[in-house]
């Protein structure tokens, strides 16, 4: 029907991995109905299964995606499929340090092609670091996992404190 238009992200420097929790995109003009595309480094394999979401809105507008608990490692492509013939357009910005990380194609048939330099799609990814386990400490509610000892000693101690007393 339409086609697809995608921004490449990577990691910031030193994480192996990130949750994605949110997709930004500026639209310009036309509402239209969107797909929304999740892609692994290969610009092929998606990470979570595509879906609809309506771009009624002018301006900046989140995609909350928490609750598909995606988690990206290196590369990925946050991607809209435009479901009508009228081409959703997207906001472009000139900045040259994001050069090359846009693109686009006809259909799913299509490879990829670069949108060329210095235009790139507004399209935005909120990714948080997942928690480090080994070595490091990760901030968690620490009288919530003691409390059922202390309980247990208490009742021990209780115990213990009542049978002196006969």
């Amino acid at each position: 029907m339409g086609g697809y238009c995608a921004v490449k992200f990577s990691l910031p420097s030193g994480w192996s991995k990130a949750r994605l929790v949110k997709a930004r995109f500026y639209r310009t003009t036309w509402a239209t109905e969107v797909k929304v595309h999740i892609f692994a480094s290969d610009g092929v394999t998606e990470l979570t299964t595509p879906f609809n979401h309506d771009m009624k809105l002018m301006g900046w507008s989140d995609v909350d995606l928490t609750s598909r608990s995606i988690i990206v490692t290196g590369d990925f492509y946050v991607a809209f499929e435009w479901l009508e013939v009228i081409f959703p357009i997207l906001g472009h910005d000139q900045h040259t340090a994001w050069s090359g990380r846009s693109y686009w194609k006809g259909n799913t048939a299509d490879s990829w092609k670069q949108q060329g330099p210095p235009t790139n799609y507004m399209i935005r990814a909120v990714v948080e670091e997942p928690p480090r386990i080994g070595g490091v400490v990760s901030p968690i509610n620490t009288l919530a996992i003691v409390a059922p000892y202390l309980a247990a000693i208490g009742l021990v101690a209780a115990v213990a404190i009542k049978k002196r007393r006969n």
